[in-house]
């Protein structure tokens, strides 16, 4: 803020303003009335009041509370009788406002900006540049409570800007005699261009911080995604694995039959033959359903099936036929108890689970 050099006092504060005026070619402590006494004081209450302010623009983050806090401030510090101000989007529409010195008058106001109501000043005092005053009666001011009718108050309204975007508007409520001196116009309108500047610091670090957010976002997304995709491997490796292995199953077993087929056929043994020709069709039958699954595997990247309730001796029973040929040749006898349950499952890869742990267990059983 450049209207206080630094941090000083009352004293300091009214050699700035005698300073000020001196430098622009009239010295306000020579030949002053009364009034002058008056506004020269109050000048000196904005100021301090100003000064205060600049103190909590320069470390306040949260928006919300940096409104309110400077108009509280401005009234605590006796440099307005009451002020609002409001923070605008990029259509002139208020998103957040507070108000200082108004009490319960101020609910009304809140209530109309709520309900898309705005004050008469508000869209003219967005498109100046310069700082409106205004002296109307309250009836024409419609909600806001800067103006009251038994008051000698006036108002002042300038828009809140930085860097050619507007960003708000700040009002407040000053003595009738002071309204159209310079001086209060020119600390007003810097007042509104510190608010505008933090305001923009605010933004800036929302947006910074925002970005950041983002960026993390998209990482944790990309390394769920290289997760999914490793996991996505991992399964496709492990299933290649048990497809080959599937696959071997009905292959001996068809290979199995086979061989004793010639011979129950020679024999006439007819019945022996039917039984071994429907064990390869079953065989050819279980490697077509292997085959049609690797393919829904490639399409979908995963096969999973609804649950279902099985009898657990039936799938048991299901995956002996599948490794059917692998113990015939190592002469294996199976005995399944007589009181397995009922479960809910997968029912195909139920099956793969037991014919893999069958075929495994005639595969390693070594001389036995």
């Amino acid at each position: 803020m450049g209207i206080v050099p630094g941090a000083f006092d009352r004293v300091g504060v009214r050699w700035y303003l005698w300073r000020a005026s001196v430098d622009k070619g009239h010295d306000v402590t020579e030949n002053r009335t009364t009034g002058d006494e008056r506004a020269f004081e109050h000048l000196v209450d904005v100021l301090q009041a100003v000064r205060a302010v600049n103190r909590l623009l320069a470390t306040e983050t949260d928006p919300a509370r940096l409104l309110q806090g400077v108009c509280d401030l401005l009234v605590e510090e006796r440099g307005y009788h009451s002020c609002w101000i409001a923070e605008v989007d990029r259509r002139g529409r208020p998103v957040r406002w507070a108000g200082g010195g108004f009490g319960a008058d101020f609910d009304g106001f809140d209530a109309a900006l709520r309900a898309g109501r705005r004050p008469p000043c508000w869209e003219p005092a967005l498109a100046e540049q310069e700082v409106q005053t205004h002296e109307l009666p309250a009836a024409h001011c419609g909600e806001c409570p800067l103006l009251r009718p038994d008051s000698s108050t006036r108002a002042m309204i300038h828009r809140i800007a930085h860097e050619g975007r507007v960003l708000g508007l700040v009002a407040a409520s000053v003595p009738g005699e002071l309204l159209h001196d310079p001086r209060e116009r020119e600390l007003f309108a810097e007042l509104s261009d510190d608010i505008g500047v933090a305001l923009s610091k605010i933004d800036a670090e929302r947006a910074r911080s925002d970005a950041e957010r983002r960026r993390a976002e998209a990482e944790t997304q990309r390394e769920a995604l290289i997760a999914q995709l490793q996991a996505k491997n991992a399964e496709l490796e492990r299933f290649a694995y048990t497809i080959s292995h599937d696959l071997k199953s009905p292959l001996i077993t068809i290979k199995g039959f086979l061989g004793t087929l010639e011979q129950d056929m020679a024999a006439g043994d007819t019945g022996r033959v039917r039984d071994a020709l429907g064990r390869i069709g079953r065989a050819a039958d279980r490697m077509h359903t292997l085959l049609d699954q690797l393919l829904e595997l490639s399409r979908i990247g995963r096969v999973i099936n609804p649950p279902e309730r099985v009898g657990f001796r039936r799938l048991v029973d299901e995956a002996l036929e599948q490794v059917a040929g692998r113990m015939s040749e190592r002469g294996v006898e199976v005995e399944i108890a007589s009181d397995l349950p009922t479960v809910r499952v997968d029912r195909p890869r139920m099956v793969e689970v037991m014919q893999n742990l069958l075929d495994n267990a005639v595969k390693f059983m070594g001389d036995q």
